[in-house]
């Protein structure tokens, strides 16, 4: 998998970079935990936040929309809840349940 910066956007305002990438060289769609791997090894950062993965039906190019936060404050400030816990993976696979 290659990972290929289309753009990049500088927004000091929210203390972040919004960025869209480019995947290529996969055979199958790549899960939200290898683009964040591949994010991270670029940007040196784990505070990274995936909006949205693109893919054609048919293409081996893949769409990536992300932002990579200066830091954890920032990141739990300005993202939504539901966005940080599709990027970390939900630890119980979406099945709590309440003990009584």
């Amino acid at each position: 998998m290659q990972l290929e910066v289309k753009n990049e956007k500088d927004n000091p305002l929210l203390q972040r970079k919004e960025v869209e990438a480019e995947l290529s060289q996969f055979d199958v769609t790549p899960s939200r935990k290898q683009v964040f791997e591949e994010l991270k090894n670029k940007y040196k950062s784990a505070n990274i936040v995936i909006d949205k993965i693109d893919h054609a039906f048919g293409s081996k190019r893949a769409k990536v929309i992300a932002k990579v936060y200066s830091s954890g404050e920032a990141m739990k400030e300005y993202s939504c809840s539901y966005k940080l816990e599709r990027t970390e993976g939900k630890k119980d696979g979406g099945k709590a349940k309440e003990k009584a």
